[in-house]
């Protein structure tokens, strides 16, 4: 599996070279034969940029760590039909409770 880049195939298409650009995942993105009067230099720039634009590096960057937040007030997040259900139906009103609790007390997850 080759890197990312631009390479010059050991094949000839029809009499003439052939350059291959390669995405980070090393699959083969576009093909160019260098026809008479086409200098390689410039279309490997222009694979290059094509390679930018469809399949750019990743920036790598530090992340700060978040403040603790707040606890969450969850109870803003019932609707009206189940509150009122949750004051005639003991049960329910246990399974949201518990259900409220478990929410509160995991993370938010990090994207």
């Amino acid at each position: 599996m080759l890197d990312r880049g631009v390479y010059l195939a050991p094949y000839l298409v029809q009499g003439f070279e052939v350059l291959i650009a390669v995405d980070s995942r090393g699959v083969a993105r576009k093909h160019v034969k260098l026809r008479r009067g086409v200098s390689e230099p410039r279309a490997t720039a222009w694979l290059r940029a094509f390679l930018d634009r469809v399949d750019p590096v990743p920036r790598l960057q530090l992340v700060r760590e978040d403040p603790p937040s707040k606890k969450l007030d969850l109870r803003g997040a019932i609707d009206s039909l189940t509150e009122w259900r949750m004051q005639r139906d003991p049960k329910l009103r246990a399974r949201v409770n518990r259900y409220l609790a478990d929410l509160a007390a995991t993370p938010p997850a990090r994207l």
